[in-house]
């Protein structure tokens, strides 16, 4: 095996860790805002009035409701109704949603009631109230009273939510099954570089269960200054682009409010950790779905000190990350496009490439295609937990010049049993016909070719009559290389035939097809 490998980790990285996905998460800091002493705060009507109302947006659209909200999205529409009246989209919004600018109690100046009660006390002129007075007076008492509260709350809310991040997400139960890694760092010449999305503890927590030296970098960040990375045998550098739940921004250590961070000395990262002033502390975590790249703090900082390590790889593994962050998107293009010779491997616990725009482009550009080109893309398939060792070891191999191997098993008068095997990577689904040359016509011809009825059950295709059109195909969904198909034929006369495959390969988003020669003895 030659070559540097670095390792590029998502949230569905952590959830062999006994933590909970973005959706997961989003419904956990609601359920835990809406109880105990919170429980009817105007942030928490907040809150629940954003969550609810993208649930029932979804539902609106026949979308699946219990995947509507995440903690990116939900975090973001907080953040949006925050400025809600000067967003630049705000002059093409025709009406808000009731409540989309502001939800909970209004908040009512003393000064107004102690207003009302002087225009009504006697006026020592006229021994009676003024009209203009009291009207004034409870006029502006009764526009106080029907406005909305404004953004606070959804102010309130977002910040309430990061302090119940670190809460939840500082629980890991395990990180035994990412002890690859660590193994890694200590084999390749160098250590190894691993680049995160998540603000979770695991690596650190791993690196301190195998006894492996661990650089953050984040101790000796300074802001203007490069913050580089050493590569040294057996350690772990881990790049946190998205902040981790251990740093907390201080904007009183340099001049102009440039920021500083603080790295959290106790034990326990739950909601017990408090500050000097005895408030929960908040974490610098990055999170939402836009405005990602945090000009304060050190997101740019690490982003490039991830680059600069990702130029020294050749291979990166990617864990449990679905492809939904725009900079992260384009930097593992840039890697690519920079050097034919780089690759990169998948982990994801289900392969679906048509999710995601990126992927399926990914797969287009640099996955295997009908011209032969091998891939430079080797998914994967299962958790973290399952496959991350055997994820670490692979790399591309060239597709054989047989992807699919044909072999005649038992024959039964005129049908006949055909066994398929990959030779190569696995596919996500497959179309099966069988052909044979028919010079003569008859039957069902197509283009000089009769086609054969195709079952993978024996007795179907034997009750099949007439040889109907959709007898002729044969759908297989997950093939596997370890997982050989069984088709049965009616040779209808014939001995020569030729198994057509439509293959659709994991590691590709165009069909491969197949052509398999076949002679019935």
């Amino acid at each position: 095996m030659t070559g540097r490998v670095a390792v590029l980790l998502g949230a569905g990285a952590s959830a062999d860790a006994g933590l909970p996905l973005t959706v997961s998460l989003a419904e956990r800091v609601v359920q835990a805002a809406n109880q105990g002493q919170s429980a009817g705060a105007d942030w928490v009507r907040a809150l629940n009035f954003v969550y609810g109302s993208m649930v029932g947006y979804a539902a609106d659209d026949g979308n699946n409701p219990l995947d509507a909200v995440n903690i990116e999205r939900l975090i973001s529409a907080l953040r949006l109704l925050q400025a809600a009246k000067t967003h630049e989209a705000a002059p093409f919004v025709a009406s808000w949603k009731p409540g989309a600018l502001g939800v909970g109690s209004p908040r009512i100046p003393d000064y107004l009631g102690r207003d009302v009660i002087r225009a009504l006390s006697p006026d020592r002129a006229t021994r009676g109230p003024s009209a203009s007075s009291v009207t004034s007076a409870i006029s502006q008492l009764a526009r106080a009273a029907t406005q909305t509260p404004g953004s606070q709350p959804f102010r309130t809310a977002e910040e309430q939510i990061l302090f119940k991040l670190r809460d939840i997400l500082s629980a890991v139960q395990t990180v035994e099954y990412l002890t690859p890694l660590a193994q890694l760092a200590q084999d390749q010449a160098g250590g190894l570089d691993v680049i995160t999305l998540n603000y979770d503890p695991t690596i650190e927590e791993l690196a301190a269960s195998t006894n492996t030296p661990i650089d953050r970098g984040i101790e000796r960040w300074t802001p203007g200054v490069e913050l580089i990375f050493d590569q040294v045998d057996g350690r772990l550098n881990l790049y946190k682009l998205h902040g981790s739940l251990d740093w907390e921004l201080d904007s009183t250590t340099y001049p102009m409010g440039a920021p500083a961070i603080v790295v959290t000395l106790s034990d326990t990262l739950g909601a017990a950790d408090l500050d000097d002033y005895g408030r929960p502390r908040r974490p610098w975590i990055v999170v939402g779905e836009r405005e990602k790249l945090s000009a304060d703090g050190p997101m740019l900082a690490l982003l490039r000190a991830a680059e600069n390590a990702l130029r020294c790889a050749s291979h990166l593994v990617v864990v449990g990350y679905s492809f939904a962050d725009p900079h992260i998107n384009a930097l593992i293009r840039d890697w690519l496009l920079a050097d034919p010779a780089r690759t990169i491997g998948i982990v994801e616990k289900t392969w679906r490439p048509g999710n995601s725009d990126f992927l399926k482009n990914l797969l287009g550009a640099f996955g295997s295609n009908q011209d032969g080109r091998d891939s430079r893309v080797i998914p994967t398939i299962g958790t973290a937990n399952e496959v991350l060792a055997v994820a670490l070891g692979r790399r591309p191999q060239p597709t054989p010049a047989g992807y699919v191997a044909a072999m005649v098993g038992e024959r039964d008068n005129d049908v006949v049993r055909v066994d398929l095997s990959l030779m190569g990577i696995s596919a996500t689904s497959a179309t099966v016909s069988v052909v044979s040359e028919d010079p003569d016509g008859g039957g069902d011809v197509f283009r000089g070719h009769q086609r054969h009825p195709v079952s993978l059950d024996r007795e179907k295709l034997i009750l099949t009559t007439g040889y109907s059109y959709s007898a002729m195909y044969l759908e297989v969904s997950d093939w596997g290389t370890a997982e050989p198909v069984q088709v049965y034929t009616a040779l209808l006369g014939r001995t020569e035939l030729t198994i057509e495959l439509s293959v659709a390969r994991i590691d590709s988003n165009v069909p491969q097809l197949v052509h398999v020669p076949l002679t019935i003895g």
